[in-house]
């Protein structure tokens, strides 16, 4: 019988790192990083991969890579100019991502079917989320607040949903890509000086 993986990490300070490597059946890392200049680069692959981590600080920065199925990602970062790169790849794929503060960055890309995204960048100005989903069944949830954010977004494949409460500010842009089939697209924009564009192929 295969065993779980489990990496659990607590660091607090400057300067703060950590790079893992999991592979096989229920894997897990649990980090939480309070300081400056915290990184995490993680990369599962196998059956129910599963990333939890916060940092709290500034130069926040993860990297995450999973592949094969059930996959899930919960990300949480506060501060100013976090980034947080995250790929998934498979069946199953559930990503959760909170930056709260200014100057953020965010870029998700779920390849396979039945991919979730649920994206919140809140409480700051100049914060930007670039990504995609590629496959059947996916869905996008999204949230931003304050003024001069960005989404870029792109959808492909069959049966996409585009949603969420969306930007509420002034000066934002909207960019939304999709090709693919049964696709519903509802964000909203909330303020002065939006602008969005949609392109369907």
């Amino acid at each position: 019988m295969a065993q779980q993986q489990a990496i659990t990490i607590d660091q607090t300070g400057s300067s703060n790192a950590v790079q893992s490597s999991q592979r096989g059946y229920d894997t897990k890392v649990s980090l939480q990083q309070t300081g400056a200049a915290n990184s995490l680069v993680t990369d599962q692959q196998g059956i129910t991969n599963k990333l939890a981590a916060t940092q709290t600080g500034t130069g926040n920065r993860i990297s995450a890579w999973q592949r094969l199925s059930t996959n899930a990602a919960e990300v949480s970062q506060t501060g100013v100019g976090s980034e947080a790169y995250i790929r998934q790849g498979g069946t199953d794929n559930q990503a959760i991502l909170q930056q709260a503060g200014a100057g953020h960055y965010a870029d998700v890309n779920q390849s396979g079917q039945a991919s979730r995204l649920q994206l919140n960048q809140l409480g700051g100005n100049g914060n930007r989320y670039a990504g995609s989903q590629e496959g059947n069944d996916n869905q996008i949830d999204l949230s931003q607040t304050g003024s001069g954010n960005a989404l870029i977004i792109n959808q492909s494949g069959i049966s996409g949903r585009i949603d969420g409460p969306g930007q509420l500010g002034s000066s934002n842009q909207l960019h939304i890509s999709v090709s693919a089939s049964q696709v519903s697209v509802q964000v909203n924009q909330t303020g002065f000086g939006n602008t969005g564009n949609f392109r369907q192929q």
